[in-house]
């Protein structure tokens, strides 16, 4: 029975989910000239994690990134749609807000 739970406990997921807010800046940014259009975060992958959620924002839009233990979370891709809905649907009840 150790054995076995010591197996076990190593299988742990010891954090299901991480979400970081970095606020980028404001004023558009430039590379030998070329403007930056968008900008999107990455939190990379760490042991015992299952989903981490990144949000950045520049120029007044918001940038999400999503990354996730393909085992624990093989469907991010539903989740990256549903994220991008619901920004949208946000989006627009701001606009149409009087």
């Amino acid at each position: 029975m150790v054995g076995f739970a010591a197996r076990l406990i190593v299988r742990q997921r010891t954090v299901n989910l991480g979400i970081t807010n970095v606020p980028g800046p404001q004023v558009p940014l430039y590379c030998m000239g070329a403007r930056l259009l968008e900008v999107f975060p990455y939190v990379g992958v760490f042991e015992r994690t299952g989903l981490l959620l990144g949000l950045i924002s520049y120029c007044g839009q918001l940038g999400f990134g999503l990354t996730a233990d393909g085992a624990s979370m093989p469907d991010l891709d539903v989740l990256a749609r549903a994220v991008e809905h619901e920004a949208d649907v946000l989006h627009d009840a701001v606009v149409t807000t009087p």
